[in-house]
């Protein structure tokens, strides 16, 4: 997934519609970045999903957040047949309940607080475990040097609508800028649509219901009780 058009060739299309004014270009990342981030704060979309692989480290009570993270869905540690979900723990509550963590022992952690760019983690790890993340990120920056395309899928004429408003914005032609960005709003509303449609492979079922794959029913995760 992602866009069709590098950043240069998006600046073309910003650049185009400004009547091939230049005197912009240094500034045309900038607003391409701006509509980036006015497109992710509308929705959670599918394309900036993504699994996150930090490892902890042994002694140490922390890691550093993933980079761009926005949402946290699932946290994971990974250690075989002890593999848990690690439960989040709001940061006030954490310092009522766990004011100094280094006075417990060390073991693998089951509890998780975000403050800034750190995930602090209770137990504080014992060892180095692999953990699994599932998040939401913000888009990849454009820079000035790097001549990618946008992490959205199918997005590149709203990101370009956008990018054009916010320029003629910052020329005071406020009439201008408000027709390309209500021009942008309206086809981001249907992109919003399309992605709230995408389906995953699941039923609705309660746990209950789920069936047991096999008569080894304790050693089946998605077993709630004994039938």
């Amino acid at each position: 997934m992602g866009g069709t058009l590098t950043r240069s060739q998006l600046e073309d299309e910003v650049r185009c519609n400004l009547g091939g004014r230049t005197d912009l270009n240094s500034r045309l990342v900038t607003f391409l970045n701006w509509a980036q981030d006015e497109i992710a704060k509308q929705h959670l979309f599918s394309a900036l999903r993504s699994i996150e692989t930090p490892s902890t480290v042994a002694d140490i009570g922390s890691i550093p957040t993933p980079t761009r993270l926005r949402t946290i869905t699932s946290f994971r540690i990974i250690d075989g047949t002890a593999s848990r979900k690690v439960t989040y723990v709001p940061a006030r509550t954490w310092d009522t309940r766990i004011p100094y963590p280094e006075a417990y022992s060390t073991g693998i952690p089951s509890l998780y607080t975000i403050w800034g760019n750190t995930m602090e983690l209770w137990r504080i790890p014992d060892d180095a475990y692999a953990t699994r993340i599932r998040c939401h990120l913000w888009p990849t920056p454009f820079t000035a040097t790097g001549n990618v395309a946008t992490d959205f899928d199918r997005m590149d004429q709203i990101l370009i609508l956008y990018a054009t408003g916010f320029a003629f914005n910052s020329l005071g032609e406020q009439d201008k800028g408000a027709s390309a960005i209500a021009t942008a709003q309206g086809l981001l509303a249907d992109r919003i649509k399309d992605d709230r449609a995408i389906k995953e492979d699941m039923e609705i079922t309660p746990d209950f219901e789920i069936p047991i794959a096999s008569n080894n029913y304790w050693a089946d995760p998605f077993c709630a009780k004994m039938p």
